[in-house]
């Protein structure tokens, strides 16, 4: 009988290790225009402004402290590519 393999554990990967995760949602096309315009109002790219909607609502519902709130703007994920630079 073979032994047993050694389970590795699994850590969560942190923003300190330099892992980003990319996530994608659907809206109205409607809805992508008010998008685009309140981000580039803002001076963001519109990943910029969903981030910082997600981050500002995690941290107002105490889910969060502020030191997780991001300084900068993680790097750009391209599907399928990984990272790329700014």
């Amino acid at each position: 009988m073979p032994a047993a393999k050694k389970r590795k554990s699994r850590r969560i990967p942190t923003r300190e290790d330099g892992y980003y995760d990319s996530i994608s949602f659907s809206v109205p096309p409607d809805l992508e225009i008010l998008i685009n315009k309140r981000s580039s109002d803002l001076g963001f790219n519109r990943s910029e402004y969903i981030r910082r909607l997600v981050e500002y609502d995690m941290y107002t519902s105490k889910i969060v402290g502020e030191g997780a709130l991001a300084k900068d703007a993680p790097p750009r994920i391209r599907r399928g590519r990984g990272l790329t630079s700014r």
